[in-house]
Protein backbone atom coordinates (compact mmCIF):
# COMPACT_ATOMS: atom_id res chain seq x y z
CA UNK A 1 0.00 0.00 0.00
CA UNK A 2 2.66 2.53 1.12
CA UNK A 3 4.45 1.53 -2.82
CA UNK A 4 1.40 2.31 -4.41
CA UNK A 5 1.03 5.46 -2.99
CA UNK A 6 4.69 6.60 -3.06
CA UNK A 7 3.88 5.33 -7.53
CA UNK A 8 0.97 7.53 -6.83
CA UNK A 9 2.79 10.50 -5.71
CA UNK A 10 5.40 9.93 -8.23
CA UNK A 11 3.26 10.03 -10.80
CA UNK A 12 1.41 13.37 -9.86
CA UNK A 13 4.85 15.06 -9.39
CA UNK A 14 5.93 13.97 -12.62
CA UNK A 15 2.47 15.04 -14.51
CA UNK A 16 2.94 18.87 -13.05
CA UNK A 17 7.00 18.98 -13.38
CA UNK A 18 5.22 18.11 -17.56
CA UNK A 19 2.89 20.69 -17.28
CA UNK A 20 5.15 23.06 -15.90
CA UNK A 21 7.97 22.48 -18.49
CA UNK A 22 5.10 22.79 -21.40
CA UNK A 23 4.49 26.34 -20.62
CA UNK A 24 8.23 27.19 -20.38
CA UNK A 25 8.71 26.12 -24.11
CA UNK A 26 8.98 28.87 -26.75
CA UNK A 27 6.27 29.08 -29.46
CA UNK A 28 6.74 29.30 -32.98
CA UNK A 29 6.99 32.89 -34.04
CA UNK A 30 7.27 34.49 -37.45
CA UNK A 31 7.38 37.98 -38.69
CA UNK A 32 7.14 39.94 -41.91
CA UNK A 33 8.25 43.84 -41.78
CA UNK A 34 8.28 47.01 -44.21
CA UNK A 35 11.43 48.01 -44.69
CA UNK A 36 10.80 51.43 -46.16
CA UNK A 37 8.57 51.77 -42.81
CA UNK A 38 11.72 53.46 -41.39
CA UNK A 39 10.29 54.95 -38.17
CA UNK A 40 10.52 52.99 -34.79
CA UNK A 41 7.28 52.58 -32.77
CA UNK A 42 6.70 55.32 -30.63
CA UNK A 43 3.39 55.48 -28.89
CA UNK A 44 1.47 52.27 -29.33
CA UNK A 45 -2.77 51.42 -28.72
CA UNK A 46 -2.61 48.14 -28.26
CA UNK A 47 -6.08 46.03 -28.77
CA UNK A 48 -5.95 42.17 -27.61
CA UNK A 49 -9.15 39.78 -28.56
CA UNK A 50 -8.66 36.28 -27.13
CA UNK A 51 -11.91 34.79 -28.58
CA UNK A 52 -12.16 32.20 -30.71
CA UNK A 53 -14.55 32.82 -33.69
CA UNK A 54 -15.70 29.91 -34.45
CA UNK A 55 -19.00 30.22 -36.17
CA UNK A 56 -20.87 33.64 -37.60
CA UNK A 57 -22.36 35.24 -34.24
CA UNK A 58 -21.11 32.90 -31.68
CA UNK A 59 -17.58 34.43 -29.65
CA UNK A 60 -15.94 31.99 -27.59
CA UNK A 61 -14.90 33.66 -24.27
CA UNK A 62 -11.11 34.03 -23.46
CA UNK A 63 -11.31 31.14 -21.19
CA UNK A 64 -11.52 29.15 -23.59
CA UNK A 65 -7.82 29.28 -24.32
CA UNK A 66 -5.01 28.75 -21.66
CA UNK A 67 -3.77 32.55 -22.06
CA UNK A 68 -6.02 34.93 -19.64
CA UNK A 69 -7.06 38.14 -20.77
CA UNK A 70 -5.32 39.87 -17.80
CA UNK A 71 -1.62 37.86 -17.60
CA UNK A 72 -1.46 38.66 -21.21
CA UNK A 73 -1.97 42.27 -20.88
CA UNK A 74 0.32 42.66 -17.54
CA UNK A 75 3.03 40.75 -19.50
CA UNK A 76 3.00 43.08 -22.43
CA UNK A 77 2.88 45.96 -20.19
CA UNK A 78 5.92 44.71 -18.83
CA UNK A 79 7.66 43.60 -21.62
CA UNK A 80 7.32 46.75 -23.31
CA UNK A 81 7.86 48.60 -20.44
CA UNK A 82 11.74 48.92 -20.87
CA UNK A 83 11.77 49.74 -24.70
CA UNK A 84 10.80 53.04 -24.69
CA UNK A 85 7.47 52.82 -26.45
CA UNK A 86 4.31 54.33 -24.78
CA UNK A 87 1.70 51.59 -24.71
CA UNK A 88 -2.10 51.98 -24.42
CA UNK A 89 -3.84 48.19 -23.90
CA UNK A 90 -8.17 47.75 -24.63
CA UNK A 91 -9.63 44.18 -24.49
CA UNK A 92 -13.26 45.87 -25.74
CA UNK A 93 -13.37 46.29 -29.35
CA UNK A 94 -16.39 48.75 -28.56
CA UNK A 95 -13.75 50.79 -26.20
CA UNK A 96 -10.90 51.40 -29.40
CA UNK A 97 -12.38 54.77 -31.30
CA UNK A 98 -12.76 56.68 -27.24
CA UNK A 99 -9.00 55.50 -26.86
CA UNK A 100 -7.66 56.59 -30.23
CA UNK A 101 -9.31 60.08 -29.40
CA UNK A 102 -7.59 60.35 -25.75
CA UNK A 103 -4.25 58.68 -26.67
CA UNK A 104 -3.73 59.61 -29.71
CA UNK A 105 -0.91 56.85 -31.13
CA UNK A 106 1.32 56.54 -33.97
CA UNK A 107 0.77 53.06 -34.56
CA UNK A 108 -1.74 50.13 -33.82
CA UNK A 109 -1.04 46.88 -32.42
CA UNK A 110 -3.94 44.47 -32.93
CA UNK A 111 -3.75 40.77 -31.66
CA UNK A 112 -6.21 38.16 -32.10
CA UNK A 113 -6.29 34.52 -32.48
CA UNK A 114 -6.46 33.88 -36.12
CA UNK A 115 -6.43 30.07 -36.24
CA UNK A 116 -6.93 27.03 -33.61
CA UNK A 117 -7.67 22.90 -33.86
CA UNK A 118 -9.41 21.40 -30.85
CA UNK A 119 -9.39 18.39 -29.04
CA UNK A 120 -12.13 16.73 -26.92
CA UNK A 121 -14.14 20.10 -27.26
CA UNK A 122 -11.29 22.46 -25.92
CA UNK A 123 -9.03 24.31 -27.96
CA UNK A 124 -5.53 22.63 -27.67
CA UNK A 125 -3.43 24.53 -30.22
CA UNK A 126 -3.94 27.94 -32.03
CA UNK A 127 -2.24 30.98 -33.54
CA UNK A 128 -1.88 34.77 -33.15
CA UNK A 129 -2.19 37.15 -35.59
CA UNK A 130 -0.13 40.57 -34.38
CA UNK A 131 -0.17 43.25 -36.54
CA UNK A 132 1.16 46.97 -36.18
CA UNK A 133 -0.20 49.68 -38.82
CA UNK A 134 0.47 52.88 -39.10
CA UNK A 135 -2.54 55.03 -37.33
CA UNK A 136 -1.50 58.22 -39.87
CA UNK A 137 -1.77 56.05 -42.97
CA UNK A 138 -3.50 53.11 -41.79
CA UNK A 139 -0.68 51.06 -43.91
CA UNK A 140 0.50 47.75 -42.37
CA UNK A 141 3.97 47.80 -41.28
CA UNK A 142 4.54 44.60 -39.41
CA UNK A 143 2.92 41.19 -39.43
CA UNK A 144 3.42 38.36 -36.99
CA UNK A 145 1.99 35.36 -36.23
CA UNK A 146 2.84 33.44 -32.95
CA UNK A 147 1.67 29.44 -32.65
CA UNK A 148 1.08 27.72 -29.72
CA UNK A 149 1.71 24.29 -30.22
CA UNK A 150 -0.85 21.34 -28.68
CA UNK A 151 2.12 20.18 -27.32
CA UNK A 152 2.81 23.36 -25.28
CA UNK A 153 -0.85 23.85 -24.31
CA UNK A 154 -0.95 20.48 -22.91
CA UNK A 155 0.21 20.87 -19.05
CA UNK A 156 -1.59 24.29 -18.69
CA UNK A 157 -4.70 22.26 -19.39
CA UNK A 158 -3.69 20.34 -16.11
CA UNK A 159 -1.78 23.22 -14.29
CA UNK A 160 -3.46 25.89 -14.71
CA UNK A 161 -1.06 28.73 -12.87
CA UNK A 162 1.06 28.31 -15.63
CA UNK A 163 -0.89 30.02 -17.80
CA UNK A 164 0.83 32.96 -16.30
CA UNK A 165 4.53 31.65 -17.88
CA UNK A 166 2.40 31.52 -21.04
CA UNK A 167 1.83 34.77 -21.30
CA UNK A 168 5.07 35.93 -20.26
CA UNK A 169 6.63 33.72 -23.08
CA UNK A 170 4.07 35.29 -25.57
CA UNK A 171 5.03 38.78 -24.37
CA UNK A 172 8.23 38.16 -24.92
CA UNK A 173 8.11 36.77 -28.24
CA UNK A 174 6.42 39.52 -29.00
CA UNK A 175 8.79 42.26 -28.33
CA UNK A 176 11.65 40.34 -29.09
CA UNK A 177 10.09 39.90 -32.63
CA UNK A 178 9.74 43.78 -32.69
CA UNK A 179 13.08 44.02 -31.92
CA UNK A 180 15.14 41.88 -34.22
CA UNK A 181 13.09 43.85 -37.38
CA UNK A 182 13.88 46.56 -35.54
CA UNK A 183 10.57 48.22 -34.51
CA UNK A 184 11.64 49.07 -30.61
Amino acid sequence: MIARRGLMALGAAGVLGMAAAACTADVKTVSNVDAAYGRKLDRVLVTVDLGYRHSPGLVMTNEATYLKMGEVVDSLRAAFAPTGVTTEFVTEESAVPAATASFRPTQFLNIHVSSYSKDMGSPNAFTLKCEVRDAATQKRIWLSTITFEASQTAGTRLLRAASKKAADNFADNLVGRLRQDRLI
